[in-house]
């Protein structure tokens, strides 16, 4: 995925989720930021708006708080990303100068009915793969396999140890080989070869991370 693509899809992903945002449930956000427990009734009930959660961000100092919106946020991207190419602006595109090209001349750029159900099948077996990950092992990933991601810029992001971030991944990368020796033939037969993400590691070296912004 290229620059502009990756700006793209998290420009995306940012509209989904504003314009998603009331229907988050922030009850348990609110719960830990009161120092309430589970069984505990949240002041004025639930479900509870983002907004009222607000005042409290500050004492939400615990990354383990904030885990329902990594989930809720995770969501949107993956169904972003899994549905990016086949928006049908995105399907009608051409490579920047071949649009004059005699081989476009009066084609339809548009995937045939079983391209698209073969799509729509390899994104179902993937969503089922990641879903058998562990999250935090799922995140790397995602980010760094598909995203293309540093795995420094990562660790910083998610503040943790970058040899904590590199073990994840390669213990993400060996649990989705591992899930996919366990799909059924026609599952697997959905992921033609050449075509199977995060099956090995990429050949090529990774761009450097680029400077945090203050």
């Amino acid at each position: 995925m290229d620059a502009d693509d990756l700006e793209d899809v998290l420009h995306d992903i940012l509209m989904a989720a504003y314009r998603r945002l009331g229907s988050f449930d922030a009850s348990r956000l609110l719960r830990v930021a009161l120092g309430l427990s589970d069984e505990e009734e949240v002041p004025g009930g639930e479900p509870v708006p983002f907004s009222a959660v607000l005042p409290y961000v500050s004492k939400l100092r615990a990354r383990r708080a904030w885990d329902p919106v990594y989930r809720w946020l995770y969501g949107f991207t993956w169904r972003q990303l899994t549905h990016y190419r086949q928006r049908a602006f995105r399907r009608r595109e051409i490579p920047a100068g071949l649009q004059s090209s005699a081989i476009f001349a009066g084609v339809d750029q548009r995937p045939r009915l079983e391209q698209r159900v073969e799509a729509t099948e390899r994104a179902e077996v993937i969503d089922l793969l990641l879903a058998s990950l562990v999250p935090q092992r799922r995140v790397m990933l995602v980010m760094h396999d598909m995203l293309d991601i540093p795995v420094v810029e990562i660790a910083r992001e998610l503040q943790i140890n970058e040899n904590t971030a590199q073990n994840r991944l390669r213990l993400a990368r060996e649990d989705f080989r591992a899930a996919v020796k366990r799909l059924a033939p026609e599952q697997r037969s959905a992921l033609r070869l050449g075509e199977r993400p995060f099956a090995t590691e990429a050949a090529a070296r990774r761009r450097p991370a680029p400077p945090r912004r203050e």
